[in-house]
């Protein structure tokens, strides 16, 4: 319970840092671009699709592979 208690403290007070606190005095943004947008969509989606239907995308995922080593399901 106690390393628990610790190990809340440590990793929250990254976040405190994180998102809770002003930005330095002129920090500059990093820049937006549309491929790293795009990643993000693209493994939102995946974790939402493995989350809610990992069966059907498993048997997807297993079946494009045998594709590749030859091997029939």
């Amino acid at each position: 319970m106690l390393a628990s208690a610790a190990g809340v403290y440590y990793y929250l007070r990254v976040v405190v840092y994180m998102y809770m606190r002003p930005a330095p005095e002129g920090a500059l943004l990093p820049e937006r671009r549309w491929t790293t947008e795009l990643a993000l969509v693209a493994t939102a989606v995946a974790t939402v699709l493995f989350g809610v239907l990992p069966g059907p995308v498993t048997a997807l995922l297993q079946r494009s592979i045998c594709c590749f080593i030859g091997d029939a399901p």
